[in-house]
């Protein structure tokens, strides 16, 4: 082989490898952010459960004033404090249904979409 075949060669090999490399490190870099992702709509599931948690305190103590004031006068005060517990209670179950569809959309932190990628790129057909 002369010379010339393997300076060719070693040079085809190298923008090979060179190629594929920054391949690599694009979907890498991808996958990262990919994560990157995944964890902040997890911490957004997180906060939003952490949330419901504060409005269901504030709803025992709605339902702990409604119970006072049902006992110590006429039926509207009660009414009105239960009426206030009913609205607390809806947004605790809007928080915590929304809280966990984010949790379980984005539990599984695997990159996938850039494996994929990764596997077209070195697919050799």
């Amino acid at each position: 082989m002369s010379s010339f075949a393997k300076s060719a060669a070693s040079s085809l090999f190298t923008g090979l490898v060179g190629r594929y490399q920054t391949m690599l490190k694009i979907e890498l870099d991808r996958a990262k952010a990919e994560v990157q992702e995944k964890l902040k709509q997890i911490g957004i599931g997180a906060a939003l459960l952490v949330a419901a948690g504060a409005f269901a305190f504030f709803l025992s103590l709605l339902l702990l004033t409604a119970a006072v004031a049902g006992l110590s006068t006429v039926w509207p005060v009660w009414l009105s404090a239960l009426t206030i517990a009913g609205g607390v209670l809806l947004i605790i179950l809007i928080l915590v249904g929304v809280g966990v569809s984010k949790i379980k959309k984005n539990s599984d932190l695997m990159p996938t979409e850039s494996i994929d990628n990764v596997k077209k790129m070195f697919a050799w057909e």
